[in-house]
């Protein structure tokens, strides 16, 4: 009876040993095929790494290469003195002779803006002639080179004359949008607002 429990004791043994060097093995073989699969992870993501980090200096380079806005003062000047003009041609006019005045004022106009932008104080009558003149303008210009399009906002006093009576003046806030052609701004949409109460002096030349 002991020789049995001996000899039964002893396979158990056998058996946990051959079972603790299968173990063993399949650790070791197994453990160089993690260590390679993990190295193709660290190399896939810095491949990736690198693609990714090629992309952002791309799109910094096409960031860079941007024409950047341009606040020049001789771009200002430009628009400055382009509203002024549009102003004194739309304005000098009299309301029997608008067409004469939308001529003139066509010069500085895109096509758009020649078919949109409405006669001032037109009037087809012969007793009662609005005679019409922009006394005083004092232009605030915003523009961007890079779309092309530029807005001025033009606080301005307008004097009007009926017949021979005493001339009167009112002022008005005149919007501008504008927009640049290869070589030039031209007007291309006009609001017009009457203003009726004070605003301070600064707004006004």
């Amino acid at each position: 009876m002991n020789k049995k429990i001996v000899s039964l004791i002893g396979i158990v043994f056998l058996v946990g040993a051959c079972a603790g060097l299968l173990i063993g093995k399949t650790i070791l073989e197994s453990k160089p095929e993690s260590n390679v699969t993990e190295k193709a992870n660290i190399s896939k993501l810095k491949k990736e790494n690198e693609a990714l980090q090629k992309e952002v200096r791309k799109a910094d380079e096409s960031v860079k290469e941007l024409p950047k806005q341009s606040y020049s003062n001789e771009e200002m000047k430009g628009l400055d003195a382009r509203a002024t003009d549009f102003i004194k041609a739309y304005f000098n006019t009299k309301s029997n002779e608008t067409d004469k005045a939308m001529e003139a004022a066509g010069k500085f106009m895109t096509e758009k803006g020649k078919q949109t932008i409405l006669p001032f104080a037109k009037s087809s009558s012969e007793e009662m002639v609005v005679t019409v003149s922009p006394y005083l303008s004092n232009n605030f210009v915003r523009f961007d080179s890079v779309v092309g399009t530029a807005e001025v906002m033009s606080f301005s006093i307008i004097k009007s004359q009926v017949n021979q009576d005493q001339p009167v003046s009112a002022k008005y806030l005149l919007r501008l949008s504008l927009e640049k052609n290869e070589t030039e701004w031209l007007v291309d949409d006009l609001t017009i607002v009457t203003i009726n109460q004070d605003l301070p002096s600064t707004y006004y030349p």
